[in-house]
């Protein structure tokens, strides 16, 4: 019998104790980021007292597929790993490197106390303007689906459940929560079904999350074709499915369509998965056996990744491993998009360097949302609001300029401003880093790079000897300059040391 059927064999022991209002109690978890959390939670996106007379120990739920998120700094100032975006983990078309980053998030989820990681995007990227394309692999399933699960497999070998996300079919976030992707059957499943299905196969997650949007006209998570007859029944997932947070519209229907857990309720209208799914069960709307195997797919879920066995808490974390892994991901990710006349790698002789950008002294931009990482040391500036939460626009440290400088001893390293750009001279070498903020909760209008940007490169190369873009984008941005610049690299989002693979590249050490 395999470590899910033994698993499963325990929680069927421990449900057959539980009483109903216990049941219940494992079915619906809030956010612990307000005052009125329960002291034994951590502080994250989500907490379950578990049962402690049957020794089913409290678990912790932390954000997300880049690193483990510290909300509204509601832990304080806390260590953390911001890693590359998935977008970039995508470029790098290494499997083995994102079981690596998987592992990675895996064990400093774990060292720092959580059970459940709500990491693993693999919607496919059909809308280039999406603000959330960053926190997903790319347009094909076969690539997101293999990728996705690698870094599936290595969260949950290190004993911390992943969960895949947003199950099916959430392309935009402008109207997230009432758009309706209408597509036929077998389109699906030559699309963002593969991809999961591929992603299920490869890593095994236990837990997958609907998004907020609709698929024919149904809400993704009380939509009983994606939950029940495909998810559970041509699949045969065992885990569970828990809604996004906010996303729980109902309680019989969602609870017979397939969801299994209520996430964040306390965003929801009502505590739908509380006392009116306990009311539910007694007056057989909600068949008692349904209730059973919510529960069952939740306890054998946790148990198969040893997240049963003990409260978790707070320890020493191998930040520096982890440190590796993120610049590795990031250096693997960086793509040359044109390099006319051999302008890179740049010499590490010879002429000043001029450093361009509005954020090139400061950081390297990361995607909003609740995936976004917040070590010490990152720029935190206004970014967007959601029902959920304020969206800062964060920078993560080192800056490009410091890297940058200390790649290259034997030349000049200056930072020019926009204003200084007449400056430049037939001798210099200018970098210009350009950045596109791509967040939860909002679409981009258009494909441009905005802010001015792309006159600063146009008026750049019109002064500099040699001119070299780098992008630091979720995706694809117009280039209108691309006929005068020498050499254009793809960044995306390089997390916390995006600034040392940008420098490495450039200097031709990657």
């Amino acid at each position: 019998m395999g470590r899910h059927g033994h698993s499963r064999e325990r929680a069927v022991e421990l449900a057959s104790q539980l009483e109903l209002r216990e049941k219940v109690g494992l079915v619906s978890v809030a956010m612990t980021i307000g005052d009125d959390a329960p002291r034994d939670a951590l502080g994250s996106a989500a907490y379950c007292p578990g049962v402690p007379r049957l020794g089913i120990p409290a678990w912790d739920e932390s954000d997300a597929s880049l690193g483990v998120t510290n909300p509204n700094q509601v832990r304080g100032e806390e260590p953390a790993t911001a890693f590359p975006s998935l977008s970039a983990l995508g470029a790098t078309f290494d499997r083995d490197l994102a079981e690596e980053m998987g592992r990675a998030l895996g064990e400093e989820s774990r060292q720092k106390g959580f059970s459940v990681q709500l990491a693993g995007g693999v919607n496919l990227v059909r809308e280039p303007r999406g603000g959330r394309i960053f926190e997903y692999i790319g347009e094909d399933p076969l690539l997101s689906g293999v990728l996705a699960g690698a870094q599936t497999a290595g969260i949950q070998a290190e004993g911390v459940v992943s969960t895949l996300k947003h199950f099916a079919l959430n392309p935009q976030e402008t109207g997230r929560v009432m758009v309706s992707s209408t597509i036929t059957e077998q389109a699906l499943r030559e699309s963002d079904l593969l991809a999961f299905e591929i992603a299920l196969e490869i890593g095994g997650a236990m837990a997958v999350m609907p998004g907020y949007n609709m698929v024919n006209g149904k809400y993704a998570s009380e939509n009983h074709f994606l939950l029940t007859e495909v998810l559970k029944g041509d699949w045969r997932f065992p885990g569970f499915v828990m809604s996004d947070w906010g996303a729980t519209h109902s309680t019989v229907h969602a609870a017979m369509a397939g969801l299994d857990r209520q996430s964040g309720r306390d965003l929801d209208t009502e505590h739908f998965f509380g006392d009116a799914l306990m009311q539910s069960v007694q007056r057989g709307d909600v068949p008692v056996s349904r209730l059973d195997d919510m529960v069952l797919r939740i306890l054998t879920a946790l148990d198969s990744l040893g997240a049963l066995s003990e409260r978790r808490r707070p320890g020493p974390v191998s930040f520096a491993n982890h440190a590796t892994v993120s610049r590795r991901v990031a250096e693997a990710s960086i793509v040359l998009l044109a390099n006319d006349s051999c302008a890179l790698p740049l010499d590490p002789l010879g002429g000043r360097i001029a450093i361009v950008g509005h954020s090139a002294h400061i950081g390297v931009l990361a995607g909003g949302g609740s995936t976004t990482v917040t070590p010490p040391g990152s720029d935190l500036a206004q970014g967007l609001s959601i029902p959920q939460m304020d969206l800062p626009r964060v920078h993560h440290a080192p800056a490009p300029l410091t890297t940058i400088t200390a790649a290259f001893p034997d030349r000049e390293v200056v930072h020019v401003s926009p204003e200084e750009l007449h400056l430049l001279g037939d001798d210099d070498v200018a970098v210009v880093i350009v950045e596109k903020w791509s967040s939860e909760g909002a679409d981009w209008p258009d494909l441009s790079l905005g802010d001015g940007q792309d006159d600063v490169i146009t008026t750049t190369a019109a002064h500099a000897g040699t001119t070299v873009v780098v992008l630091e984008t979720a995706g694809p941005v117009l280039m209108p300059w691309i006929d005068s610049v020498d050499a254009v690299l793809a960044a995306w989002y390089g997390g916390d040391h995006g600034a040392d693979a940008m420098a490495r590249v450039l200097s031709g050490d990657v």
